[in-house]
C-alpha cells in the first residue's frame, strides 16, 4: 500500500511504523541484552511470509496451479506494524457495543458458545496486489455470524456503519448491510486450526467481497454508529468501499516452455462476492481467445481454478488471461496500479517456445 515497505522476508510494514521502529533501535542498542532477557525483541522467522507445504493430488493439483485451499503458513499477511501484537485468549474480550440496546462484552471461551458455529470457504485479497500478485489466498473460515452477535445486541434504526477496533490500534468500518450479511463472519479458525497471530488470533473478520484491509486482524471492538466511519487507511486515502475488482492471474507456465509440446496453461481467477462465469486466455496477446476449464468453486466467495492446455509453436508468444464475473461483465483490460481502488487490467507476459 502507500506508504508501505517491504521487508527483505516480504512482509509489508506500514512506513511511519518502519521508520519509529528504527529510532527506536538506537535507544534498544543501549540496552539490547536487558531487552533480550525481557523478551522485548521479537522471535526469529516471525516476519516469514511464506513456508512450504505439501499439496494434496487430484485432477486439479497439478504441481504448477496454486492449491485450491492456501495452506496457513503461505496464506499472505500484511500490517500496519513492523511486530504485530500477541495477545493471551485468556485476557481478550470482545466488546459490542453504540447504538444498541443491549451492549456486552465476550471473552474467548464466551464467544466461541455464543452462537452457531459455521465453516465457509471465502478468497481475500489485499487491495495492494498488482497484476498478477501474490498477496492473495483462499482458505475454510470457522466461527460466527456477525449478523447473530448484533442481532443479541439490537441493532438501532438509523445504524449506517460497523465501527471495528484491533489490539493494534488499527480501525476501519463496513455498512451495517455488510456486517448483517449471512456470508460475513468472525473468525477464530483457519482451515480447521485455530487461527495463528500473523493471521488475527484470537478472532479476525472475514467479510466476502471487499478487499482484506477492512477484514479486521485482533479485533477488540464493534461499535454500530450512525455515520460513515473512516478507518486508518481510508484516511490515509484508501477506498472506503474497497469492492474487490475481477482479477486473472496464470500460475503456469513459466516464461520458457517446449515448442511443439502441450503445455499446461492455468492459475485463479476471482471478483469477490460476484464469483466468475468465465475465464479466457491468449497466446497471441489478445489477437485470438481460448475459453478455458473452470473448477467448480468451494464456496461463492471462493476463487476459482483455471486451466487450459496449449500447443506453443517456436517462438515468442505474449500470454494473457481475462475473465467474466457472476455478473456477465468482463474484466477491465485497462491497467491501473493498486492505489487507490485496487489493481486492474489484463495478466500478461512474454513467452519463449524454444
Amino acid at each position: 500500500m502507500k506508504g508501505f515497505i517491504r521487508l527483505k522476508s516480504g512482509k509489508l510494514v506500514e512506513r511511519d511504523a518502519f521508520r519509529t521502529a528504527v529510532d527506536r533501535r538506537t535507544l534498544l542498542r543501549l540496552g539490547a541484552w536487558a531487552a533480550m532477557g525481557a523478551g522485548l525483541l521479537p522471535a526469529a522467522g516471525r516476519l516469514g511470509l511464506f513456508r512450504p507445504s505439501a499439496e494434496a493430488a487430484d485432477s486439479w493439483r497439478h504441481a504448477e496451479l496454486s492449491p485450491e485451499i492456501t495452506p496457513v503458513g503461505r496464506f499472505y499477511t500484511v500490517s500496519k506494524n513492523l511486530w504485530d501484537p500477541i495477545i493471551d485468549a485468556r485476557s481478550w474480550t470482545l466488546t459490542i457495543t453504540g447504538l444498541v440496546d443491549r451492549p456486552y462484552v465476550l471473552d474467548y471461551d464466551a464467544l466461541r458458545q455464543s452462537a452457531p458455529f459455521v465453516q465457509a470457504y471465502a478468497t481475500l485479497i489485499c487491495i495492494d496486489n498488482e497484476i498478477g500478485g501474490r498477496l492473495v489466498g483462499n482458505a475454510l473460515w470457522g466461527g460466527v455470524r456477525v449478523r447473530d452477535l448484533l442481532e443479541r445486541a439490537g441493532v438501532h434504526g438509523g445504524a449506517v456503519d460497523l465501527r471495528m477496533e484491533a489490539a493494534d490500534g488499527y480501525t476501519d468500518s463496513i455498512p451495517i448491510e455488510k456486517a448483517m450479511h449471512p456470508d460475513t463472519l468472525l473468525a477464530w479458525e483457519m482451515n480447521g486450526s485455530t487461527l495463528t497471530p500473523a493471521h488475527g488470533f484470537p478472532a479476525r473478520m472475514v467479510i466476502p467481497g471487499i478487499y482484506g484491509m477492512k477484514n479486521v486482524k485482533w479485533i477488540t471492538r464493534m461499535e454500530v454508529v450512525n455515520y460513515d466511519y473512516q478507518g486508518f487507511w481510508q484516511r490515509r486515502g484508501w477506498s472506503d468501499t474497497a469492492v474487490v475488482k475481477t482479477m486473472t492471474r496464470i500460475d503456469t507456465p513459466g516464461r520458457r516452455v517446449s515448442a511443439g509440446g502441450e503445455a499446461l496453461v492455468g492459475g485463479i481467477a476471482f471478483a469477490g462476492d460476484r464469483g466468475i462465469n468465465k475465464v479466457e486466455y491468449s497466446a497471441d496477446g489478445g489477437l485470438t481467445w481460448i475459453e478455458a476449464e473452470l473448477k467448480e468453486p468451494l464456496g461463492p466467495n471462493a476463487w476459482r481454478l483455471w486451466r487450459g492446455f496449449h500447443r506453443f509453436e517456436r517462438g515468442l508468444h505474449t500470454l494473457t488471461a481475462r475473465a467474466v464475473d457472476g455478473t456477465g461483465e468482463l474484466q477491465d483490460p485497462n491497467p491501473a496500479s493498486p492505489w487507490p481502488e485496487g489493481a486492474q487490467g489484463y495478466h500478461r507476459f512474454l513467452l519463449d517456445a524454444r
